[in-house]
């Protein structure tokens, strides 16, 4: 059996707009990022969801809930959805890190599709092993679901991670409100990324 994922990362922040690192301070949505929910809801119901999981922070929940009370869905919270902790980049200018040598270095790696960098994480932050183990940690969810089609609203970490995973995300990035079909094989207890929408 299948079950058909939609993944959709969360509209606009004001960090997004300054060009911050998020990671796990809890941002609402800006004025724009509402807009973007607004126009990702008429391609989401084209997509017959059934059910809404979503990160638990502000920005994620926002975009899921503007979906979910439109079609009478409810939302289930799922922690492992939520962004990647950054550590002490959290709330810094992108190009304040990246004026430092050590730590463009350390962002670099942290983006990086090399597996060797698997370990890599931000100061006191996060790895990416760690973010792909939250990631397969979803296996189980998604098998024991008894919805076929699931809307999933989570972060930009989060997705690029999965996609690394399947092959297939360099050099691809990931907009705010961007959607990504994805199915999960409950008998192969895996992931096929499907396309971006």
């Amino acid at each position: 059996m299948q079950k058909q994922l939609y993944f959709f990362r969360h509209g606009q922040t004001d960090f997004n707009k300054q060009n911050r690192i998020q990671g796990r301070i809890d941002i609402p949505l800006n004025e724009v990022g509402i807009e973007q929910a607004l126009k990702l809801l008429d391609k989401l119901k084209k997509l017959n969801i059934e059910y809404i999981i979503s990160s638990p922070l502000k920005r994620s929940l926002k975009t899921a809930e503007i979906f979910a009370e439109e079609n009478n869905l409810n939302i289930e919270i799922i922690d492992n959805l939520i962004e990647a902790d950054c550590g002490d980049f959290e709330g810094m200018l992108i190009d304040d890190v990246l004026s430092d040598e050590k730590n463009k270095i350390i962002r670099h790696n942290f983006k990086s599709i090399d597996p060797k960098f698997l370990d890599c994480r931000h100061p006191n932050g996060e790895s990416k092993k760690e973010i792909r183990n939250r990631i397969n940690n979803l296996k189980k969810y998604f098998a024991n679901s008894k919805f076929k089609t699931i809307g999933i609203s989570t972060h930009g970490f989060v997705m690029r991670e999965l996609f690394v995973m399947l092959n297939e995300i360099d050099p691809l990035t990931i907009s705010n409100c961007e959607i990504f079909s994805v199915l999960y094989d409950c008998d192969k207890k895996s992931f096929l990324f499907k396309e971006r929408i």
